[in-house]
């Protein structure tokens, strides 16, 4: 790695100043009365063409959402009458287009907006192109398809309800799939059967018909209905929770059932409106967005206001005191209690990613005042943390140790769902499923991990820490960078592996940790800033590049900074970027960086990071350069 001449520069740190005070400011002007913050996250017009069309499946959609929900889709829609699949799309999507079709179908009629994507879509196979998606994909679009009368269910895999509900299914899916795999097939299965013509017919429809009508019928509800949270919703996900009130309307579950009228009143509480139309939260995030902003306040200096204070209240009385589900936590005698997860109300999904940032922020925050409460959670955390590990050194997202991955990306060209039109194939797929299917050990989120075990002062030579090292350099790409699966995606990835390395004291100068350095450095734009696109997904030559973005920029900027490169020009030029662009009110903008819900297709845009990341690298930046 090539190591620049020292550039202090005096004129620059009067700079940060005053960025930082702005952005501080900004930042504060963001929390919740509760102390929390919440960034607002969209996915695109997929997520209202969804509500729609489930809401008018299940007879309920009101006028008012109707109207607002067309309006927002036509203001989504591309000027070749397609729809994106995330926002800021410049290119249709066949399933979107179709689920937003059927929307406005259904709402307008053969409305202008309606018969402009009808017309995209037919070019491209139509409604039936859908299909085909979901066979090699496994997008569920062609569900919510079938469940409006615009695609047969013949279409789609016919699974005996007998595979999917049979004991022995399931004990092959533990410890190989993510649960929610099993959950999508009882749904495929529900849908399938319940739309399904009988005219002429086969044996298998009518025998398939009196099963899910009795024994498998309550045991389906059953398997949906375990992984359902208080608050009515799965995964306190739009997505997940779409999907599955889809799946109990086709079991035949009255709108009056408890189950079904708590998932409604989630959704509902999801919507808001804005100049005439439906928005909806897709994902709610008050944990991971009130740790990243703690983080950045902690970073910038802020360490004793009580703005600050009600943020780690906030996290400490969010850590979840219900032991996660079994089949999260198979490992006989761990610890199943004291992490975090995205947001409040999710029992059901405390991660390793939240709990990392969040004792990142406590830790952090400790070394101010570490009260009895604050110590106490932390020694939870770290307890549920340790257990959650796996055996090759890593940390996953939700699910302990499942079939691991090879080094680099997952979901890259190439890969296809396994079939399940054939129910021996089902099975074998269960028995050596692809990563993708499952949730394996990661490199973004143990870099993150090893943030808050760093915070925590747990160090290099802690037996933890050692494995999570290994199983790094294990993941490390050719180039030198590092993959993340929950970001977008190299070069925050490569910077939060640096940041994590450094938070357990590694050494910098290793020559794989210089490695990344120097791959990162070298994807720098000309305006000093950093960027990167969906594209690098499913293109490795895209990795590390794309327009300058201040989240991307920020974290890079960090690393520099933790890597001992503060003084180095290109940390000055990222920072002269950052300044540059910072708004008058102290803000800074997204500039179109979107994240991964269900790569490489499925992203969301989430703004907070955008003001959070470079804040918290102009903090450390200023540190550095000017310590106290």
């Amino acid at each position: 790695m090539q190591r620049a001449a020292n550039c202090r520069q005096p004129d620059l740190i009067v700079r940060i100043d005053r960025a930082l005070e702005r952005g501080r400011d900004a930042l504060l002007a963001l929390q919740g009365a509760d102390g929390s913050w919440e960034g607002r996250i969209e996915v695109g017009p997929i997520a209202v063409a969804t509500q729609l069309v489930l809401e008018r499946c299940l007879g309920r959609l009101s006028t008012e959402d109707a109207i607002a929900g067309a309006a927002a889709l036509g203001h989504e829609q591309l000027a070749d009458g397609s729809f994106g699949d995330y926002p800021g799309a410049r290119q249709g999507s066949i399933t979107v287009t179709a689920l937003a079709a059927a929307a406005l179908r259904g709402v307008l009629g053969a409305d202008g907006v309606a018969l402009r994507a009808e017309r995209w879509l037919a070019e491209r196979g139509g409604f039936e192109a859908t299909a085909r998606a979901f066979r090699e994909r496994g997008d569920v679009t062609a569900l919510y398809l079938c469940a409006a009368g615009f695609l047969s269910p013949e279409r789609l895999p016919q699974i005996p309800a007998t595979v999917v509900l049979t004991p022995g299914l399931e004990r092959l899916a533990d410890g190989r799939v993510h649960a929610g795999n099993l959950m999508a097939l009882v749904v495929l299965t529900a849908v399938t059967e319940r739309w399904q013509s009988h005219e002429g017919s086969r044996t298998f429809s009518r025998l398939l018909a009196g099963v899910v009508r009795g024994v498998h019928r309550e045991r389906a509800i059953q398997i949906l209905h375990d992984w359902q949270n208080p608050s009515g919703g799965w995964n306190e996900a739009l997505f997940s929770t779409q999907l599955m009130t889809l799946g109990l309307h086709a079991l035949g579950v009255p709108l009056s059932d408890p189950r079904m009228s708590r998932a409604l009143e989630w959704l509902d509480a999801r919507k808001s409106f804005d100049d005439g139309r439906l928005l909806l939260q897709a994902i709610p995030n008050d944990i991971w967005s009130t740790a990243q902003a703690a983080l950045a306040l902690l970073d910038a200096g802020d360490r004793d206001s009580p703005e600050l204070g009600r943020a780690i209240d906030h996290l400490l009385a969010s850590q979840h005191q219900d032991p996660q589900p079994r089949a999260n936590q198979r490992r006989r005698g761990a610890v199943r209690v004291g992490g975090w997860a995205f947001q409040r109300h999710n029992p059901t999904m405390p991660d390793c990613d939240d709990t990392g940032l969040v004792l990142a922020a406590l830790g952090g925050y400790g070394r101010q005042c570490m009260s009895r409460p604050l110590l106490h959670a932390v020694d939870r955390g770290l307890a549920w943390l340790s257990d959650m590990q796996n055996p090759d050194g890593g940390w996953p997202a939700y699910v302990w140790n499942l079939p691991g991955k090879r080094a680099g990306a997952m979901f890259g060209p190439g890969y296809t769902v396994p079939s399940f039109d054939d129910p021996r194939r089902a099975v074998a797929s269960f028995i050596a499923p692809p990563p993708e299917l499952g949730d394996p050990a990661t490199e973004g989120v143990t870099a993150r991990v090893l943030l808050g075990l760093g915070a925590c002062q747990v160090g290099r030579d802690d037996p933890r820490v050692c494995a999570a090292i290994d199983f790094l350099k294990t993941q490390q790409c050719q180039s030198g960078a590092f993959w993340d699966r929950w970001m977008t995606c190299y070069l925050p990835g490569t910077a939060t592996v640096i940041s994590g390395l450094r938070a357990v004291g590694e050494d910098m100068r290793a020559r794989y940790v210089e490695r990344a350095i120097d791959w990162m450095v070298g994807c720098q734009n000309d305006d000093g800033g950093f960027g990167e696109t969906p594209a690098a997904f499913t293109d490795i030559r895209e990795a590390g590049r794309g327009p300058s973005m201040p989240a991307v920029t920020g974290f890079v900027l960090a690393a520099l900074v933790d890597a001992g490169l503060a003084e180095d020009p290109r940390a000055s030029a990222a920072a002269s970027y950052l300044l540059e662009i910072q708004g008058e009110e102290g803000l800074w903008r997204d500039a179109q960086w979107v994240n991964p819900y269900v790569p490489p297709e499925t992203f969301y845009r989430y703004a907070l990071p955008s003001q959070c990341t470079p804040l918290g690298a102009l903090g450390k930046l200023r540190r550095a350069l000017s310590p106290q």
